[in-house]
């Protein structure tokens, strides 16, 4: 092999490395899985309730993890007031 073929290879390899490094790091992120409904509830009830049972499990939407006791509380709480979880 002549150095030129060989340096080509080279930087040939160090950019798949980096293509493949990058596409491994990027997460991302899917939509929603589920929804809360009720049928007698208004957008603006849904909210406040959702407050209530956020601030009643000491936690926030964004910290809400399924297998996490909070995560049940705020289940509990949602479910007493009359909504039903769904996922899809």
């Amino acid at each position: 092999m002549n150095k030129n073929t060989n340096n080509t290879n080279k930087i040939a390899l160090i950019v798949a490395l980096t293509l493949i490094s990058a596409a491994c790091s990027h997460t991302a992120t899917s939509g929603p899985t589920h929804a809360w409904n009720a049928d007698n509830k208004t957008s603006a009830e849904y909210r406040l309730d959702n407050f209530a049972c956020l601030h009643s499990a000491n936690t926030n939407e964004d910290d809400l993890v399924v297998s996490d006791a909070r995560f049940d509380d705020y289940k509990r709480c949602m479910l007493d007031r009359g909504y039903a979880l769904r996922t899809y």
